[in-house]
């Protein structure tokens, strides 16, 4: 004997199949969708992109990190003034005519980086022509001339061959007006190629502090690399001790 659906359980199976067909109604639409051009999943939990520093731009401005001068007519005319980014002529480094002349500036931007070029800003407040020069160095000891003795007024633009350097120079060894030295604001600028893309770098010189008769320094640079073809210095006489440079 077998029995017959109630009314309740027939309702409850209905009620089951129409859910199941629903369901894959919605599968079905979702599939769709994805399969359309461009269609995208967007996380609810995205990570995100790391950001970097950008590097320096290649002739861009190098900020300074301290100056110092040689002298100056007291706290008024501090070094500090031909780096503070104010250009006039009541903020500037300036010495004493009474010190006299040659004077330098010195400008330290905080590591050794390639530069090619020095805009200085010298003061203008009157008509005046000033005599200078300018070296550079890594280590503020030992400093190699980038711009021979010259004239300017005003705001002067020196460019020269790219040099690895952490500090600038300016010295001021004449003054039209006075025997005193004023520079408004100076501006270190990095070379345009401050990476060098391949390849070797031409020689043609070089001189040392010292050296034994038979060990020249343009043996260092002759390309040849051999234990007797050298450049080398004499330990037993006094000129000859370390330290030494080539």
């Amino acid at each position: 004997m077998t029995s017959k659906d109630t009314p309740k359980k027939k309702s409850n199976r209905s009620s089951i199949i129409i859910g199941i067909i629903v369901l894959i109604i919605i599968i079905i639409g979702a599939i769709a969708v994805l399969r359309q051009p461009g269609a995208t999943i967007q996380s609810t939990n995205p990570t995100a992109t790391p950001t970097t520093n950008p590097s320096p731009l290649p002739n861009s401005q190098i900020p300074a990190v301290g100056a110092s001068a040689s002298s100056y007519n007291g706290l008024t005319y501090s070094p500090l003034n031909a780096i503070d980014g104010v250009e006039s002529i009541s903020n500037y480094w300036g010495t004493s005519a009474v010190s006299g002349l040659p004077q330098w500036l010195k400008i330290d931007v905080g590591f050794a980086a390639g530069i090619n070029q020095v805009v200085t800003h010298f003061y203008d407040g009157n008509t005046r022509v000033y005599t200078y020069f300018v070296e550079v160095s890594v280590d503020g000891s030992l400093w190699t001339t980038v711009v021979a003795s010259k004239t300017g007024s005003s705001i002067v633009t020196d460019t020269f061959n790219q040099v690895t350097a952490r500090f600038v120079r300016i010295t001021v060894t004449g003054n039209t007006a006075n025997a005193a030295a004023h520079i408004e604001e100076i501006k270190i600028y990095q070379s345009t190629n401050p990476t060098p893309t391949g390849g070797s770098i031409v020689v043609s010189s070089a001189t040392a502090s010292s050296f034994d008769s038979s060990h020249l320094p343009n043996l260092a640079i002759d390309g040849i690399e051999s234990a007797s073809n050298y450049w080398g210095t004499n330990a037993l006489l006094n000129e000859g001790k370390i330290p030494q440079w080539l």
